[in-house]
């Protein structure tokens, strides 16, 4: 007796133990917007490392550890994922256009401290030289900059403001890339040629009050001047007996 419980119990020690159920079906799908993110972040890298023209959406589906078929969902062409991609790096939030008039300076203010803090990274920096190295030969690359040059962010705002009655016509005109050359653009030439290193916060600081005193004052100045030319209308004669 004691052996055949011996025998049954060597027998339920070395029973393969049972199998656990595998699931069914695909394994479920990234969502568009995380595959888009992942998408974007592999591009970036693989422009970086090898320019835009060497670069190849195999390299890309690579580097994002996708299929090309996947990426081709998300973006149709090399151009059209390269334009993205500037569009998200350089993409800054516009503050409500509806907000109070009087907050204009702060707004103002606001919006070109972020500016120097995405187009003076390193980040940015790269990507710049990118382009300027390989926009030549590239009419795909070209149009894409001069598209993201006119769609950007800060000359929209001041367009909004001049639509408000907030800043006169003239004054917005131009004004979004004087400003930020004002704030930035030597520095970014500097870094652009490895010679410079970033402002701190209090030189930071001080070149966007200025620019904003500046540009503010150049705009009530012309305001007035529109006043004064203004044509008034003659005064209304006296009726006749």
């Amino acid at each position: 007796m004691k052996r055949d419980e011996a025998v049954a119990a060597a027998g339920s020690i070395m029973a393969p133990a049972p199998e656990t159920p595998r699931s069914r079906g695909r394994p479920q799908a990234m969502p568009r917007d995380e595959r888009r993110k992942r998408v974007l972040e592999a591009a970036e890298t693989v422009f970086l490392e090898q320019g835009y023209h060497a670069a190849t959406m195999d390299g890309v589906a690579h580097a994002a550890s996708m299929s090309k078929k996947t990426v081709y969902q998300v973006f149709a062409s090399k151009a059209e994922l390269f334009e993205a991609m500037l569009a998200d790096r350089f993409q800054l939030d516009l503050p409500d256009s509806e907000g109070d008039a009087h907050l204009m300076a702060a707004t103002l203010t606001r919006l070109l401290h972020a500016m120097m803090e995405t187009c003076l990274s390193p980040r940015h920096v790269a990507i710049t030289r990118l382009m300027i190295a390989e926009a030549p030969q590239s009419r795909d690359m070209a149009d894409a900059l001069g598209r993201l040059i006119g769609n950007a962010p800060l000359d929209r705002w001041l367009a909004r403001q001049v639509t408000l009655g907030r800043l006169p016509a003239q004054a917005a005109e131009g004004a979004g890339s004087r400003l930020f050359f004002a704030v930035a653009g030597e520095t970014l030439l500097h870094l652009l040629l490895g010679i410079g290193t970033r402002p701190g916060p209090a030189e930071a600081e001080t070149r966007v009050q200025q620019a904003v005193a500046c540009f503010l004052q150049d705009c009530r100045l012309q305001q007035a001047d529109a006043e004064l030319l203004e044509p008034t209308c003659p005064a209304a004669m006296p009726a006749g007996p």
